[in-house]
């Protein structure tokens, strides 16, 4: 199983490897920069169009007042059923009010043409609130033609940008395309060299800094323990993949040692128990036999496995 899990680990790394070298994202951050300049603009001219629309309102506004001011006239001189006719010629362009600004036109025109001094006034104030109207949309017009001009030359900007960043993008890519197209492989070489090279002092720089800080900082050791995992990764996706590299690395496999260190000990304490005995009762001698008989009562069958295989390795 843990043979299986090394292959399939290798079989999904190569496959997302392939994967990666199939047809990239097309790149479309011009395209979606200028789309947005561009809908800001339009964005914008709608507003100036809306503007336009309200001056001419506005202006309908206006020439009812003046066809209605021209209609109170008795016996008009030919210089207004001119000046009459006209205005029907703008009124035909612009239109007609709504049937609430007709009426206030209406009104205004009344009290400016009334013969009482205060409705004249009353007239008057009234037509300064429309004048209010006017330079409202007249200064709207002059911010967003400001603003739309502003984007305008954005748009361009940006549209020279696209076109320059493209010419260079191709002419790397006709400079590539020489030698047969190995321009372009010594160039992603290049590019793979110096940006792995990057990445690895970048590794090593944070490998240092925390294996350091480590000693004395438990976040930090926190932190490099994950450099530990890797490292044990790695050494065990070797290990599985190539079982005697180990061996011929001269490297100790931890159930080695352990299982030859457990055997060494037994040994060593047995040695040391004698000895005890020995100061205990001087002059008494122990034979050979009594130190083996008490060694092989220490040992399991795994320890004396471990004595008989040195034996034959010594070739006793």
């Amino acid at each position: 199983m843990k043979y299986l899990y090394y292959i399939i680990s290798i079989c999904l790394f190569l496959t997302s490897g392939c994967a990666s070298l199939r047809g990239t994202k097309a790149n479309t951050a011009n395209q979606k920069s200028i789309s947005r300049q561009e809908q800001k603009a339009l964005d914008i001219d709608s507003d100036i169009r809306y503007n336009l629309n309200q001056q001419i309102q506005q202006s309908a506004v206006y020439a009812y007042g003046v066809k209605y001011s021209l209609s109170q006239i008795d016996n008009p001189a030919i210089e207004v059923i001119t000046a009459s006719k006209l205005n029907d010629r703008v009124v035909a362009i612009v239109g007609t009010p709504t049937l609430k600004e007709a009426e206030r036109i209406k009104k205004i025109t009344d009290y400016l043409n009334s013969e009482i001094a205060s409705e004249r006034i009353k007239g008057q104030k009234a037509l300064e609130e429309k004048d209010k109207e006017i330079v409202k949309l007249q200064s709207e017009k002059f911010l967003l033609q400001k603003q739309y001009d502003s984007q305008i030359d954005k748009l361009i900007s940006e549209a020279k940008n696209v076109a320059k960043s493209a010419d260079e993008k191709q002419t790397t890519l006709d400079s590539m395309s020489g030698f047969l197209g190995l321009n372009a492989v010594f160039w992603g070489l290049k590019k793979f060299f110096f940006t792995s090279l990057t990445w690895i002092v970048v590794f090593c720089i944070i490998f240092l800094i925390l294996r350091i800080a480590s000693a004395t900082n438990p976040i930090a050791a926190a932190a490099f323990s994950i450099f530990n995992i890797v490292g044990s990764f790695v050494i065990n996706l070797i290990k599985g993949l190539t079982p005697k590299a180990f061996d011929l690395s001269n490297f100790v496999r931890t159930n080695e040692m352990v299982k030859y260190k457990i055997t060494l000990t037994k040994i060593v304490n047995v040695i040391q128990a004698f000895k005890i005995k020995e100061d205990e009762k001087e002059g008494d001698n122990f034979s050979l036999n009594e130190f083996l008989n008490d060694l092989s009562k220490e040992m399991d069958s795994s320890e004396k496995e471990v004595v008989q295989h040195i034996l034959k390795e010594e070739k006793w």
